[in-house]
């Protein structure tokens, strides 16, 4: 961790005390759209971190997240910059993978083995706990697939890949890595 971070943990948490319960109230959009849910999942800080986290789910809003991040400006004087973001869904560090699968994929599945495409996207910064929180949304999806709790018999297809900066790998192939192509109209294949 960055030594100006480390340096300052005591200054964060005295920014972050004089914010109390004068944030500004986020207007609810209403319901999740039909066709897209957004949701972000707190991953929890491990032990080796060394800094507080900067993220504060709103316990007076649902699915409001407040950051705040201790920005080193160039007099060399701490300021807290802060920001809040609204989700449709907001999983706490203490949700398990079981409930985000419950909540958000579940009723992908069974549209999907009716002939519909469902879509997962996982986004964020590098160990932000993408892999962990998709591993195993991979394992259920599969269980359900699997079961025999779905009427009929379907030929499955999935397709599970990686995509960083400008490279692609396969994730159910050991990370092998896939070709990025464009088309004459210069739109992406792979």
């Amino acid at each position: 961790m960055e030594p100006f971070y480390l340096k300052n943990v005591a200054k964060y948490h005295s920014l972050v005390n004089k914010i109390g319960p004068t944030l500004k109230p986020r207007v609810s959009t209403g319901e999740a759209g039909p066709n897209m849910i957004v949701s972000a999942r707190i991953r929890p800080l491990s032990n080796d971190e060394g800094f507080p986290s900067a993220i504060f789910p709103r316990s007076n809003q649902e699915n409001v997240v407040d950051i705040h991040d201790l920005y080193n400006h160039p007099r060399g004087i701490p300021i807290l910059k802060s920001f809040d973001y609204q989700v449709d869904r907001l999983f706490n560090s203490d949700s398990t993978t079981e409930e985000i699968y419950e909540d958000l994929v579940a009723d992908l599945v069974p549209f999907a083995w009716d002939g519909g495409i469902g879509t997962l996207f996982a986004y964020g910064q590098t160990g932000s706990g993408k892999t962990f929180t998709v591993s195993r949304l991979e394992q259920l999806v599969t269980e359900t697939l699997m079961n025999g709790s779905l009427k009929g018999e379907r030929e499955v297809y999935m397709t599970i890949i990686d995509l960083a900066g400008n490279a692609a790998f396969d994730l159910l192939n050991e990370r092998a890595p896939i070709s990025l192509l464009e088309d004459s109209f210069g739109a992406r294949r792979w």
